[in-house]
């Protein structure tokens, strides 16, 4: 616990000065654009954001060689690798945390077009998407070196873009799986916080899956 607690602090302490940038985001531009701009879809982008902060720290942590701070605890690989998934994990789990009261005291407050289910859809959407970039992006993070590293930003954008392609053309030629995209959707709309809980189990999944390719890909 000691180990794991060692490596919290390092990432908090590293990412401490993108807090200010999170805050506003959180208490300003989201009941901002729930509001005036009538957007919903900022309730993922905030939770994007969070991932594009935590990306950030560790591109600063690689350039600037942070990484000796760890050399100087005594931290094996796997102590190094299991505390910074699970700072990005209890990170993007507060982050949609306060998202999610957030957006529902602001859409009671100003009755807004979203209910109160539609809303956890969204923030679990949210966290399924960005578990799913940073599952592709922790391992690229663990194997390169800094000038290498910073393709993480894109590289996974570009992944899921050459199969999202792929897979929607296959699902429009296929007739049969076509059709039932309506049932889907049917279902999601009966069944929003189901729906959103079956996706943030896959995410999770996704995300140990993740964990584990680090620790075969790490570089010391």
């Amino acid at each position: 616990m000691n180990k794991l607690t060692n490596v919290m602090r390092l990432e908090f302490y590293s990412m401490k000065s993108q807090f200010k940038l999170l805050i506003a985001a959180l208490f300003v531009l989201l009941p901002l654009f729930l509001v005036i701009g009538n957007s919903p879809q900022i309730i993922m982008l905030i939770l994007t954001f969070t991932v594009f902060l935590i990306d950030t720290t560790y591109q600063l942590i690689k350039q600037y060689n942070f990484d000796k701070l760890y050399a100087s605890l005594p931290l094996k690989k796997k102590d190094i690798i299991f505390g910074k998934y699970i700072y990005a994990l209890s990170l993007l789990l507060i982050v949609a945390l306060i998202t999610l009261i957030v957006s529902l005291i602001t859409a009671s407050i100003f009755k807004g077009n979203l209910n109160s289910k539609e809303i956890i859809f969204l923030v679990f959407i949210g966290i399924f998407i960005d578990l799913f970039i940073l599952s592709l992006q922790l391992p690229l993070y663990f194997k390169f070196n800094f000038a290498k590293s910073q393709i993480i930003t894109v590289a996974p954008f570009f992944i899921i873009f050459a199969i999202a392609t792929p897979v929607l053309t296959y699902i429009q030629e296929n007739t049969k799986l076509f059709s039932k995209i309506p049932e889907l959707m049917n279902y999601i709309n009966n069944n929003p916080i189901q729906s959103g809980l079956i996706m943030m189990a896959i995410g999770l999944t996704i995300f140990a899956l993740s964990y584990f390719v680090s620790k075969k890909v790490y570089k010391s």
